[in-house]
């Protein structure tokens, strides 16, 4: 299947704008990932939330912060970031233009998660 990412529709991000393209997933016929084409723009700011799976994020143009767990690392592009399953995370875009990344998840209806973690996650 060839999936035209101008023809997927926005959806909403973390910071309430529509910033998110989702590219593969279950609704397109994905049954083991998700992967998500996120725009954000200067100034957005994704809130710190958590997956039951570890993700994937590439960055592809642009600049910012992220922050995983307690540790805060520049991002820029050629960087990308490997998140633990059950780990707080964000990041914001810090530049003059667009954040432009690819979220990947091993889990075709893959959800972000801001309520507190399960009691099964603290190990």
């Amino acid at each position: 299947m060839v999936i035209d990412h101008a023809t997927r529709p926005r959806v909403l991000s973390q910071s309430g704008r529509l910033s998110i393209r989702k590219v593969a997933n279950a609704e397109l016929g994905a049954t083991q990932q998700s992967v998500w084409r996120i725009d954000h723009e200067p100034g957005e700011v994704v809130a710190r939330h958590w997956h039951p799976y570890e993700e994937v994020i590439v960055v592809l143009e642009g600049e910012g912060e992220a922050t995983i767990g307690e540790e805060t690392y520049r991002i820029a592009p050629d960087v990308s970031l490997i998140i633990p399953a059950y780990t707080w995370h964000g990041y914001r875009n810090t530049g003059a233009g667009y954040l432009r990344v690819l979220a990947i998840l091993p889990h075709p209806d893959a959800a972000v998660h801001r309520e507190p973690l399960p009691a099964s996650a603290s190990g």
